[in-house]
């Protein structure tokens, strides 16, 4: 093989090299989601406070969100007919899910969004380590 034609062979593995590593990069990327979290406690006290502590799903839409947070009842969220206790005609809230309980996030989500949620918050189940992972969903 000649001196130009080794040349090209190695452009062309080069090339193929930097495509790899710059689709694997693409692929695993994380977004992070802030939350501004307000609340009054028992002792009539607001309590306010911002903290990078989640993680957008990977198929999320990533958006920013603001609204009361309402509970899911089961907190599970899976079932049709889960119930979030807030008034008639709320707009821009956000569903609040336990996870776990043997259904996907995707149903969890689909389910919030029937009742009318514009986003979901999926905390994890009780007694699991409370550290942040990426959700997978369609």
């Amino acid at each position: 093989m000649g001196l130009l034609a080794s040349r090209n062979v190695f452009s062309w593995l080069l090339v193929a090299s930097v495509f790899q590593v710059s689709t694997v990069a693409q692929a695993s990327y994380l977004c992070t989601a802030y939350l501004n979290i307000s609340y009054t406690n028992a002792e009539n006290q607001t309590i306010v406070y911002r903290e990078e502590m989640g993680l957008y799903g990977q198929d999320s839409p990533k958006v920013s969100v603001a609204g009361n947070v309402y509970l899911a009842d089961p907190i599970y969220g899976c079932e049709d007919d889960t119930v979030y206790r807030r008034q008639n005609g709320s707009r821009g809230w956000i569903a609040l899910i336990q996870r776990g309980n043997g259904c996907t996030f995707s149903d969890k989500i689909n389910v919030a969004a029937m009742n009318g949620a514009i986003a979901a918050i999926i905390f994890n189940d009780n007694g699991a380590e409370n550290r942040v992972i990426q959700m997978s969903h369609p």
